[in-house]
């Protein structure tokens, strides 16, 4: 299944039946559409009403009266009964169809009709009189080379089929029609008497035709709800409106919105209309059914996968939830490990250690000690009177330092050696 970005438009939305603008394949002759028309004679009704085409406010399309000459072949100018159409622009067709009545008696009204087209406008040579004009056929004969012969409407095989077509490839301005009813042996049949008309821009063909719905999904938008808006597409040979709408598995009717009117596509040679349906994937089967002029219906289903699509997006998302918090945890025991194997910094101060012990001696040993150390300070100040005071100092650094040692390991000598030091240090010179 093909899936698309879908750029939605701002439009309205309609539920239910959406009628669309009439399509561009067939031109329905209408006063909308014609600047004027001449007709040779017209029909009298009992109550004394006219059904000149050109004298109605508004187009009878649909009706006995649409087109209708004068009776019989008593009001015929040359044999014929004539019409003539002027359209308010040129047009290029591919074919002229018309409507018979539906009554078995009056349908041969419509048959034997001849079709010309014209891509001038003479509407100046036909004069002002439109009703029961007398000039249409001398603006034909006078201009030969301006008409061009198309056919003339055949009796269809089929009782039921009340068109016939003429087949006139080419660009128009003007049509004219006529039909001989001088030697009608059916009086019936003795006027030219048609309910609708067409100017088709394709090649009309009234057996059974191609009528197609194709559909285009856009993105399912699985962060919120499950939905997607879907764009399909209805395919008809021939029709004057499009109508489509769109329903889920329940028969509820979701919002369909006409997006594209019904355009000709004269290469294909069928009127297609689009339109779209938002958030139609909210239910996971979509029924779509779509008609053209009413009257051929098509209908279609759709399976979505936008539910599908939403599971597989959360567990996708818990996925990857999961991953980034494993990677998360990896890095954080990674850059634990490495801090921690860091060495401690070097500059950090430790105390002090404290003196190595010095092991305790009797008490006649330190006095024989600072009596020897006195001895040798005053032998050495006699014996060599010239040692500098340096040496002297140095000397009794040391000896202070001893005894500094002395009092830390053994408190009850601490006075005796503060004396013996003094006595050292008051020697005589």
């Amino acid at each position: 299944m093909k899936f698309l970005a879908y750029i939605l438009l701002t439009v309205s939305a309609i539920e239910g039946f959406t009628a669309a603008p009439s399509g561009l394949c067939r031109l329905k002759i209408a006063h909308n559409r014609i600047d004027s028309t001449w007709q040779s004679s017209y029909y009298t009704t009992a109550n004394n009403e006219s059904t000149c085409f050109y004298s109605q406010s508004e187009s009878k399309s649909g009706q006995w009266d649409f087109i209708h000459s004068g009776e019989y072949s008593s009001s015929a100018v040359d044999g014929f009964h004539w019409f003539v159409i002027l359209l308010n622009q040129s047009e290029k067709i591919r074919s002229v169809s018309v409507e018979s009545r539906a009554d078995s008696i009056v349908k041969g009204r419509a048959v034997d009709v001849e079709l010309y087209a014209s891509q001038l406008d003479l509407s100046s040579q036909l004069g002002p009189e439109h009703c029961s004009s007398e000039q249409i056929r001398s603006v034909f004969i006078l201009n030969p080379s301006a008409w061009n012969y198309c056919g003339k409407t055949k009796p269809h095989a089929r009782v039921n089929d009340n068109y016939l077509t003429v087949r006139c490839d080419q660009t128009v301005r003007m049509l004219l029609l006529r039909k001989f009813v001088r030697n009608l042996s059916n009086r019936d049949h003795q006027c030219m008497n048609i309910v609708n008309m067409w100017l088709n821009r394709v090649y009309i063909n009234y057996l059974p035709g191609r009528y197609k719905i194709t559909t285009e999904f856009g993105n399912c938008n699985a962060a919120s709800a499950p939905s997607a808006d879907i764009e399909f597409t209805f395919e008809s040979p021939d029709a004057s409106t499009h109508l489509c709408r769109a329903s889920d598995s329940n028969g509820k009717l979701l919002t369909t919105t006409a997006e594209k009117s019904p355009t000709c596509d004269v290469a294909d040679n069928v009127l297609r209309s689009q339109w779209l349906c938002s958030n139609c994937s909210s239910s996971a089967n979509v029924s779509v059914i779509c008609q053209a002029d009413s009257q051929h219906q098509v209908k279609k289903f759709i399976t979505t996968d936008c539910a599908k699509s939403n599971i597989l997006f959360v567990v996708k998302v818990l996925t990857v939830i999961f991953t980034s918090l494993v990677l998360a945890c990896v890095l954080i025991i990674f850059a634990l490990k490495k801090f921690c194997s860091q060495p401690r910094s070097s500059k950090k101060e430790l105390p002090d250690e404290p003196p190595a012990a010095v092991p305790s001696q009797p008490m006649t040993d330190l006095n024989r000690d600072a009596e020897q150390a006195g001895a040798a300070t005053t032998t050495a100040n006699v014996a060599q009177p010239s040692i500098s005071m340096q040496a002297a100092a140095a000397d009794e650094f040391y000896i202070n330092s001893k005894l500094f040692r002395s009092r830390r390991l053994n408190g009850d000598v601490t006075e005796y050696l503060d004396i013996v030091s003094i006595g050292v240090v008051r020697q005589p010179k």
